[in-house]
């Protein structure tokens, strides 16, 4: 997922699990930058039990998380790892994975995703687990999946762990997007 193809929400359906994921983030971000990482890292372990909870991937491989907080340091990553890496990391990703069906490693620009927080808490909140979601999912796939087929898997599990409907249009665009890149 990139910048420029993030979700942004309006309103928050009363009671649901991204509702409750935007008080408590509202918490950690006026606290100190240890609390908003295990914020993060907590949100992941969720995510990743989800993952195989609610669905039934291929490989199960055990994901180390790197949360980086500054772009240069992401972009840099990219670069020492471009030749493993099997989706190429776009300018404006906010993630990328180096996986085998034993272990993966998922390394996410903090820093991309905190701007969303200009926008809202929900849509900062919800591209972080589509990020996760979108991650592990490749990470459970490995090149057996398409991008088009992670996706709607991704978004299944958004919903579902979200509480919240996608909607059509936006998973339209997204899908016109992703067929663009395979194509590519």
């Amino acid at each position: 997922m990139t910048e420029e193809h993030s979700f942004y929400m309006e309103s928050l359906p009363e009671g649901s699990r991204i509702e409750q994921l935007c008080n408590e983030l509202k918490k950690f971000l006026t606290s100190d930058i240890e609390n908003l990482q295990r914020f993060l890292l907590k949100l992941f372990e969720t995510c990743y039990c989800f993952v195989f909870e609610n669905h039934q991937p291929l490989f199960s491989p055990k994901i180390e998380i790197n949360l980086i907080y500054q772009t240069k340091l992401y972009e840099k990553k990219v670069k020492e790892n471009s030749a493993k890496i099997k989706e190429p990391a776009k300018d404006k990703s906010f993630a990328f994975y180096l996986a085998n069906n034993a272990k993966g490693t998922i390394f996410i620009n903090v820093e991309k995703l905190l701007f969303l927080l200009d926008k809202s808490y929900s849509t900062f909140i919800l591209n972080l687990v589509m990020t996760y979601f979108h991650e592990i999912l490749h990470c459970c796939y490995l090149n057996l999946r398409t991008e088009k087929e992670i996706f709607s898997i991704e978004c299944l599990l958004v919903e579902k762990f979200l509480g919240i409907n996608l909607p059509e249009e936006w998973r339209q665009l997204q899908s016109k997007h992703l067929h663009k890149h395979a194509r590519a």
